[in-house]
């Protein structure tokens, strides 16, 4: 169906812009919604194509349009300042959402799933630990060459500093040696309980996976092709489909709350996220 209105949404974490318009340009409305409010309005609205910057929420209010019926196109931020006519602010924002939406060379991001972002935020916890970790070294290796202890880099040199520190004739004074050994122990204690927390997150995406795909191939052999979707979107999509489905939905509603119940996966990602 084709779609007449546009409307571009400048985000933030409370108070929300918009600038309504038709696809040649004529402006509709401007509003400036609170989270609430914007939710209530947008589901009130026909179907649009909602522009939005790729910004860190903007994904999660992609699937929250989409579930409204809304088309979503993300643009980098970089490809909307251009269009910025006047004075930089969140209505000037908006509307250079709406025209940079509208030309039609733009190149638009894909909006994620929410399995998608888990993956992101495990990574970016990952990589805040690797450099804490290369800091935690640095610092070992900065202590040890101020007693005359030079200790080339790289990770692998944490055995020689572990002996320097731990030997029972060290010339370290007393205080650096406990407080080198203090670094040490947060070094190994950390790695150890972050790879614990990887190793199970992994699992558990892997096991998720497993379980959705042999409920799409289950429900297909009776005749039911579960449309494409990831996370809620998934699971509202299968419920659906076994309405009406009685001896059929007794073998997989199991199956479905055990894919369900597997969302412990945030926490473990939220673990992650505190500890880096």
């Amino acid at each position: 169906m084709k779609k007449d209105t546009m409307i571009g949404v400048d985000l933030a974490k409370n108070v929300f812009v918009l600038h309504g318009a038709s696809m040649t340009g004529q402006v509709n409305y401007r509003k400036t919604l609170t989270r609430s409010q914007f939710l209530k309005f947008m589901a009130g609205q026909p179907s649009a194509v909602v522009v939005m910057e790729a910004c860190s929420s903007a994904h999660y209010w992609s699937r929250e349009m989409i579930k409204l019926g809304h088309e979503v196109n993300l643009i980098a931020p970089q490809y909307v300042k251009p269009f910025v006519k006047r004075q930089k602010n969140d209505t000037a924002d908006a509307e250079a959402i709406v025209i940079a939406a509208q030309r039609p060379e733009m190149r638009f991001v894909e909006p994620r799933t929410e399995e998608q972002q888990a993956r992101a935020v495990l990574f970016r916890s990952r990589e805040r630990l690797v450099h804490q970790r290369t800091e935690l070294v640095n610092a070992l290796r900065a202590a040890l060459y101020e007693y005359g202890h030079a200790v080339p880099q790289r990770i692998g040199q944490l055995k020689r500093i572990e002996a320097i520190v731990e030997a029972p004739d060290s010339d370290l004074p007393e205080l650096v040696r406990e407080e080198c050994l203090d670094l040490l122990g947060v070094k190994g204690f950390d790695s150890m309980l972050i790879r614990t927390l990887i190793t199970a997150r992994h699992q558990l995406l892997k096991m998720r996976l497993q379980i959705s795909n042999q409920i799409r191939e289950l429900m297909k052999t009776f005749g039911l092709v579960v449309p494409k979707g990831a996370g809620s979107v998934f699971e509202r999509n299968v419920r659906d489909l076994l309405q009406g489905e009685a001896k059929l939905a007794r073998i997989v509603a199991p199956m479905l709350q055990a894919w369900s119940d597997m969302r412990i996966q945030a926490e473990l990602s939220k673990q992650l996220a505190a500890m880096a």
